[in-house]
This record gives C-alpha cells, structure tokens and sequence, in this order.
C-alpha cells in the first residue's frame, strides 16, 4: 500500500498543473521574501512547514531564526563574506532554493543538487529567472558523488554547501578530488541523525579525519540550538575551533593555506 501510495505521488508531482492543485491542497503555498543579512530576495515560495521558519511570529522560537529575523546567521553571513563574482558554487540539498538565491546573488555559477520531488516544485519557481543557476535533478549517492560529478562538468566548485539530512558522512567519501582542489566546505552536520543511522562513533570520526588528511581547519557554530533561542531569542553568531560533543551543527571547513 506504501508503494502504492508513492508511486501514485511520483506521477502527480511530475504532471504539469495537476502538481500544482496536488501541491498546493496537501502542502499549501506560502509567499515571502526573504531577507539574509540585508541581501533581499524576490518573492518566494515555499511550504506551510518551511514558511513557519520566516514566519516574524516565530522570530527567536524556531531553530534557525532569532529575534531578529536572521535566517542561520553565523552560516549565512560566512557564505556572504567567502563568495565572489568569480566563484563557482555547490549547493548540495537545495531544498526550495534560500542558499541557492542568494549564492546566484554573490557567486558566478551556482549548481543546485536536489532529487526530492516536492522540493524540486518549489526550487525552479523560486530560481526560473536567475540565469547563472542550473538545477541537477539527483540525489548524491555512491554513484552519483562529487569526484564524478566534477570529472563529468571537468571543473570543481570553490564552495559546497551539504545539506543532506546525515548522509554528509558518505558524501565526503567520494570528494576527495576536492579536498585536493582546496575547495570551502559549509556543512549542516546532523550528529542525532547520523547516530541514529550508523549507532557508531567511527564514521564520524573518519569524516573529520579526512578533512584533516588534506590539511583542512575547521570551524564549528552552534545556531541550531533550541535553548538559546528559547531563552535568549538569538542563535550563535560565533564560529569555534572546538567540536561540540552533542547535537546538530554548523560546519565551516577550508584548506589552512588559503587564508
């Protein structure tokens, strides 16, 4: 009956206008714009959960957001001060395309990786008129990974940004043409969901020990935790060198010679 029920979801969010009336009657459509930072984005679309996050309401109650509306601060305002016009950049998990945006506003080229269905909907409505953006319609997988990727487009990016729900671990695997290259990394890194799936401290560490193999600093911010913006209303506007021992976090990882 599950797959039933999936496939019959496959074929109405890949049919024209029927996705749009599926879409908007089990998910809803939300618009906004979005402000990061002072960088304003065209209005934008999104789903009733992803809207809450935007939502002035939920200003300093809902991870991610403080109180005063900045989206991931400490994360954002990393990928504003390393980008440039000359850039090329990767954004791995787009989602509905906020990273996306304001990538496409700051860098040369940015390529958007992303295989679910309904986030692909949101993703080329928000991104249609930004001619420097081209969406990949795949999930990263063994198969499917950032070496091949690269050797395919025979270029590297200067900057990835995984957003990929744990499956980070496995991704850094097959990147190591990258790491090579001294590409930056901005990682969303889900310690409870990696736990969850593997229940093994290992690959964790093997994931940071790559980075060290290729002569890598890294940086750690904390905006995702809930007591903060409970308490305070703000989230972590600071990077440290020191890894948190528990809980998701942001992850800020480049080659030590480039600055």
């Amino acid at each position: 009956m599950n797959l039933i029920k999936y496939l019959i979801k496959k074929i109405l969010l890949k049919t024209p206008f029927i996705n749009f009336i599926f879409i908007y009657l089990n998910y809803k459509i939300f618009n906004t714009i979005i402000n990061i930072h002072n960088h304003k984005s065209h209005n934008m679309i999104m789903t009733k959960r992803n809207f809450a996050i935007y939502d002035p309401k939920n200003a300093g109650k809902i991870t991610g957001v403080d109180n005063q509306m900045n989206y991931e601060y400490a994360f954002s305002k990393k990928i504003i001060e390393i980008c440039n016009k000359k850039n090329i950049f990767f954004d791995i998990g787009a989602s509905y395309g906020h990273y996306a945006w304001l990538a496409s506003t700051l860098c040369k080229e940015v390529y958007c990786f992303e295989g679910d269905d309904l986030e692909l909907f949101f993703l080329r409505k928000n991104l249609k008129n930004h001619n420097n953006v081209k969406i990949i319609n795949k999930y990263i997988s063994k198969d499917y990974n950032l070496n091949k990727i690269c050797k395919d487009f025979n270029f590297y990016p200067d900057i990835v940004k995984i957003d990929i729900e744990g499956y980070e671990v496995e991704l850094v695997k097959d990147a190591e043409d990258l790491l090579k290259k001294g590409c930056y990394f901005l990682i969303e890194f889900h310690f409870r969901k990696i736990m969850k799936k593997y229940n093994n401290t290992e690959i964790i560490e093997n994931f940071f020990a790559l980075f060290k193999k290729y002569n890598y600093q890294i940086e750690y911010n904390h905006h995702h935790e809930h007591y903060k913006l409970k308490e305070e209303g703000i989230s972590s506007k600071t990077w440290s060198t020191k890894r948190p021992e528990v809980n998701n976090f942001a992850i800020f990882a480049m080659p030590k010679k480039k600055l």
